[in-house]
């Protein structure tokens, strides 16, 4: 079942990103070398404390996205952390968070989220 709270916050976090002008690289989980972080929707989650206290994290020793799932007491990482995360089939964090021709920005993914968040949420009621 989709997580509707952590997709929201997903959006909250892109938003930051986009009002803040953050670099924003789909494809890229987080790379922090230099004088700024680079990273993609779920990178920038990793950075957040909501998403951190929830069990989102990134693992620089593997560069990579890593997720503790404490109910079935498993660890996930890449977008299969992504999918069991936010409770979304992992094809729909691919659709999501990969990138593809004419899908690469913040705010293209800022939209097709908008719209799956509406869906689910009209599935959910």
């Amino acid at each position: 079942m989709p997580e509707l709270e952590r997709l929201q916050n997903v959006m909250r976090v892109l938003e930051d990103v986009i009002k803040e002008s953050r670099p924003f690289l789909l494809g890229l989980w987080l790379d922090e070398g230099g004088c700024k972080t680079t990273g993609c929707a779920i990178g920038w989650c990793t950075q957040d404390s909501w998403h951190k206290s929830a069990g989102l994290e990134f693992d620089p020793s593997t560069n990579t996205v890593v997720f503790w799932d404490e109910v079935r007491s498993m660890s996930f990482s890449g977008l299969s952390a992504v999918s069991a995360y936010l409770g979304i089939p992992h094809s729909d964090a691919i659709e999501l968070f990969t990138p593809s021709e004419g899908y690469s920005t913040a705010r293209d993914v800022r939209a097709r989220l908008q719209a799956y968040i509406s869906k689910i949420s009209l599935e959910i009621a």
